[in-house]
């Protein structure tokens, strides 16, 4: 907490998920009009891939100097393969650590929400899903009664054998949107 006092720390929070082959600070940036849009609501709070990767499709024409580049899922031939109980435990060591930095500078608003794009949409998707059929942990408790808004599509990644479409989730070709009751992001 030696950070000056932010007027943010108590907001409601919400996670945000980059894509495979970006990092949390590209995120940050791609996503500055929803910030903004969000100002005084909600504190957005970004969190970092856990493995590397190369930069993801049409990242080197703006970003090529913005590295490392990271990912949340093995999606190419030359990321070493990790059993997927070693992946989920590095996924949530990753969340985890993000939400308690953020605690640590002194956000104390509730943890209300997942943003993702791309890989970081499916794991906000996983995410959602997960908390739906098991008890609530500390990577999932930003899940608790969420706005999630998932840009990108693709299926879950986190399966553990019992397959219900998520309660609040209403989806279109394109994108997929489940709201809090009474919620003000998109005009409704």
């Amino acid at each position: 907490m030696g950070e000056t006092y932010d007027p943010t720390f108590s907001l409601p929070r919400i996670l945000c998920l980059h894509g495979g082959g970006t990092n949390a600070s590209i995120f940050k940036i791609q996503c500055r009009k929803i910030a903004e849009d969000l100002k005084g609501e909600y504190r957005l709070v970004y969190v970092e891939a856990p493995f590397p990767s190369e930069a993801g499709p049409d990242v080197m024409q703006v970003f090529a100097k913005a590295g490392p580049f990271k990912r949340w899922l093995r999606f190419g031939p030359a990321h070493p393969a990790i059993t997927a109980h070693k992946a989920v435990a590095r996924l949530d060591q990753a969340i985890e650590a993000a939400m308690a930095d953020d605690d640590d500078r002194g956000g104390c608003g509730a943890w209300t929400g997942l943003l993702g794009f791309s890989q970081g949409a499916k794991m906000c998707a996983s995410l959602l899903y997960r908390q739906q059929n098991r008890a609530t942990d500390a990577a999932t408790v930003a899940a608790d009664r969420a706005s999630q808004f998932r840009f990108g599509r693709g299926g879950f990644f986190i399966d553990e054998g019992k397959w219900a479409k998520p309660d609040a989730c209403v989806e279109d070709a394109n994108n997929s949107y489940a709201w809090v009751e009474g919620s003000r992001v998109g005009g409704a």
